[in-house]
This record gives structure tokens, sequence and C-alpha cells, in this order.
């Protein structure tokens, strides 16, 4: 997909086969909202390192969604610039590939 970042690509495929929308698409922001076992699901699709002024971003893009479940999607295992505790304390899973989030939500 020319013209598509690599988080755009994945999220565009996790939307054909999970379905849900796009709720950003700027970059080292790739945001989503999927239906995933009963629940609404927003994923961020990260391939840089997150930092904190990120994480207060992505604080503030989905605060006026509606969700259950928040998991961030790394497409890469690459050291972030904050502690584990602040992503485990807004995230309630982590995955590093698209086939785990795929099998996640089956």
């Amino acid at each position: 997909m020319s013209g598509f970042s690599e988080e755009e690509v994945v999220a565009n495929r996790l939307i054909e086969v999970i379905g849900g929308s796009f709720i950003s698409r700027r970059d080292g922001m790739v945001l989503i909202k999927v239906p995933c076992k009963g629940k609404t699901v927003i994923i961020w699709i990260r391939k840089s390192p997150i930092t904190s002024s990120a994480l207060k971003l992505f604080d503030k893009m989905i605060m006026k969604h509606d969700y259950d479940e928040l998991i961030l999607l790394k497409i890469m295992r690459i050291a972030d610039y904050v502690k584990f505790s602040e992503l485990n304390r807004r995230f309630s899973k982590i995955f590093y590939s698209i086939d785990e989030m795929l099998n996640e939500c089956k």
C-alpha cells in the first residue's frame, strides 16, 4: 500500500479482518476502534518508542470515546522512554505482532 505508514497498513489489515474504523491516522498516533469478543476495543498501533508526550496525546485522543479495553500493538521491539508501569496502567494487553492481535479477537 503505497503512501501509507507501516502502522496504517497494519491498521487497515486489522479493520479488514476484524471490522471497526480509524480514530486517528496521524503519524505515530494510529488508533483504531474494533469489536473484539463482544467488547469495544481501542488499539494503538505504534512503531516508534513511546514517549511521555505521546502518552499524553493518546489520552487526549481517546477521551471522547467509549470503550471497554485498550490494547497496544507494538510493531517493533524498541525500548520505550516511559516506565513499564505507565503502559501497564493504561493497556490491558500489549502485543508485538499482527497475528497475536488477530488471535485475540477471533
